[in-house]
């Protein structure tokens, strides 16, 4: 569910952007994620806890979302939803290298396989759109704002690693919605946002919905399967992507801008998608992360001091 939600996700960012700027997207994706979680927790009659221990875990967790949102709309408007959905990808790879630098793993032989094709795969899929591309500068700075939403996404994964195990996943995403709407409130213009007409406020609601479905999944997820389960399934989330706008595009829906998906471009995709599962799937521990007896003795530090 996580990777259909996110898949669709650049797609509707770049519709709402012709009607609202990016900030106030932001701020209202995470302000309406957060009247919903309250309206569903009430409804569920669960407990409201903004007690997390430890609590300088949340702060990183919580700026990095919000800057991963930043760092993610602003470059859907340089590059578009194809290159966004793509180099975004490397938030899960970058997670799984943290296990290396942070949980001090190492590194696996087959996922240098994973980089065998990741590598030359995005550089046939960047050529291709750099060729395409009406401006040099423009869809760089574009591909540079999504990389530093993929490394700020990278640093929120981090901690809802460590944080999901001791807590609910609506607590954690309750303090991160909170967190978020303040922060991004003092640049919000009020007055595009009271302007909407039907259709733009519908998608502002629908893309809040989106961001607390996919982050109470994940979260749900992390507590339930693999993280490095997770991660795959979530890096396959570009081919959804690919697919609708091939598809929309084919029915002469043009409101995207042009992608110039040639057949170089969609072999690169595959190609860097299939390297990536690879890097991710044996990037990090394989079993039992949910229990503490099989964790990395780093983590079995930070599952006894969160206790």
């Amino acid at each position: 569910m996580t990777a259909l939600i996110w898949g669709v996700l650049a797609l509707k960012l770049k519709l709402a952007l012709q009607y609202i700027d990016s900030y106030s997207l932001i701020w209202a994706r995470f302000f309406f994620a957060l009247l919903m979680l309250l309206a569903w927790m009430k409804w569920k009659k669960k407990s409201l806890n903004l007690r997390i221990r430890p609590f300088n875990y949340m702060i990183p967790c919580a700026l990095g979302l919000g800057l991963n949102y930043l760092g993610f709309i602003q470059g859907i408007e340089f590059s578009g939803p194809v290159t966004a959905q793509i180099i975004i990808q490397f938030g899960p790879m970058l997670l799984a290298i943290s296990g290396v630098v942070i949980f001090k793993e190492q590194i696996r032989k087959k996922q240098l396989i994973g980089l065998f094709f990741l590598i030359p795969g995005f550089i046939l899929f960047y050529s291709q759109k750099i060729a395409a591309s009406p401006s040099f500068d423009i869809y760089n700075k574009g591909s540079l704002l999504i990389l530093f939403g993929a490394l700020s996404w990278s640093v929120y994964a981090i901690f809802q690693k460590l944080l999901v195990r001791n807590h609910n996943p609506e607590n954690i995403n309750l303090f991160i919605f909170l967190f978020c709407s303040f922060l991004f409130l003092p640049i919000v213009d009020f007055k595009t946002m009271t302007g909407l007409s039907t259709w733009p406020t519908f998608l502002v609601i629908l893309l809040g919905l989106n961001t607390l479905l996919a982050y109470s999944f994940v979260g749900e997820a992390l507590k339930r399967v693999e993280a490095n389960m997770v991660g795959v399934i979530i890096t396959v989330n570009p081919l959804i992507t690919v697919l609708f706008v091939l598809v929309l595009e084919g029915l002469g829906f043009k409101s995207f801008g042009p992608e110039n998906l040639n057949l170089l471009t969609v072999l690169g995709i595959l190609t860097y998608i299939i390297g990536a599962v690879i890097f991710i799937y044996y990037g990090m521990p394989g079993k039992g992360l949910s229990k503490t007896k099989n964790l990395p003795s780093s983590e079995q530090a930070h599952k006894k001091a969160l206790n």
